[in-house]
């Protein structure tokens, strides 16, 4: 993981330096997460005591970061880089003490973004694109549990690495020549991996962010025409 980390913050500097076109985006990201989902519910279910979920993996925001150029007339290039959170929680409280398991889910993305152009106005352009890269998870796992003035905090961190691809259509509104409004969004198909431990590669569960992102953002072109 650590290598293809390095990798690609290399081949994005090199890509940015050469970059035509930057964007910076925003905007809401929907997974299904749906076995972290079923594997909390299980946890819950299987538990001495009563646990509570206050919290299961919620949409959340994501952020983007592209640098592309012009490969020819109609289609552009570049490299995307993007990173999404989101969170769990099950607690339990009484009289005696407290139980609280977290679960911090985050992912940093990078991909290689092509875009091909279908319809051009005076002040806009529509294009279709794919994306196609690698989604880094992380999943910190916290347990925290007191019992009168006892205290039991544990913490371990989980890692995967899986391919994914997107499809969408992007649109540009464009200001001036230099400066534009972005909008794309589509479908994140990704691979479903194990999550396993930094210190003994054990298993948590396997993640999977497939699902649909919407985006928005502000772009800047350094192309005279």
């Amino acid at each position: 993981m650590k290598k293809v980390i390095i990798f690609s913050f290399l081949f994005f500097i090199l890509q940015s330096a050469f970059a035509q076109e930057i964007i910076f985006s925003t905007g809401i990201s929907m997974h299904s997460l749906k076995k972290l989902k079923n594997f909390q519910n299980n946890y819950i279910n299987n538990a001495v005591v009563t646990l509570k979920s206050t919290q299961s993996f919620p949409p959340f925001l994501q952020y983007s970061f592209l640098a592309r150029m012009r490969v020819s007339e109609n289609l552009k290039a570049g490299i995307s880089v993007y990173q999404t959170s989101t969170a769990a929680r099950s607690t339990y409280e009484d009289y005696s003490g407290k139980l609280e398991v977290d679960q911090s889910l985050r992912c940093i993305g990078t991909g290689i973004y092509t875009s091909y152009l279908i319809n051009k106005t005076p002040k806009g352009k529509i294009s279709v694109y794919a994306n196609l890269g690698v989604d880094l998870s992380t999943l910190d796992l916290a347990i925290n549990a007191r019992v009168f003035d006892a205290v039991d905090n544990s913490k371990e961190t989980f890692h995967a690495t899986s391919l994914m691809a997107e499809i969408g259509i992007e649109y540009q509104h464009f200001f001036s020549k230099q400066f534009f409004l972005h909008i794309n969004g589509g479908p994140h198909i990704s691979q479903e991996k194990m999550l396993k431990s930094d210190s003994d590669h054990s298993e948590w569960e396997k993640v999977n962010w497939t699902g649909f992102k919407l985006m928005a953002g502000i772009g800047f072109n350094f192309t005279r025409n």
